[in-house]
């Protein structure tokens, strides 16, 4: 996140600039605080919609996007993000 910015115009933000799509509104589920490898990072979620499935990606901020279903996530995934999948697998 920027300096002064929130975690909802972030994710606004992030979203057009790393994978060229256009998130018009996000809703925030939850803020993970993650002290994981010596860090203190703050893990903020959200769902949101559009209207796009195509991706014109930022190579210098990530090296591909895909879609995945939350049954078939890759083996990267962060724990932190899978368990937090499992715990709310009914809500989402």
């Amino acid at each position: 996140m920027k300096r002064g910015e929130s975690p909802y115009e972030a994710v606004l933000r992030e979203v057009q600039e790393e994978v060229g799509l256009s998130v018009p509104t996000a809703t925030p589920v939850e803020s993970i605080f993650d002290p994981s490898e010596w860090k203190r990072d703050t893990v903020h979620i959200f769902t949101a919609t559009t209207n796009h499935t195509a991706f014109t990606i930022d190579h210098t901020e990530i090296q591909e996007a895909k879609w995945f279903t939350k049954d078939s996530l890759p083996a990267h995934t962060p724990p932190i993000l899978k368990k937090f999948l499992t715990a709310t697998s009914n809500t989402l």
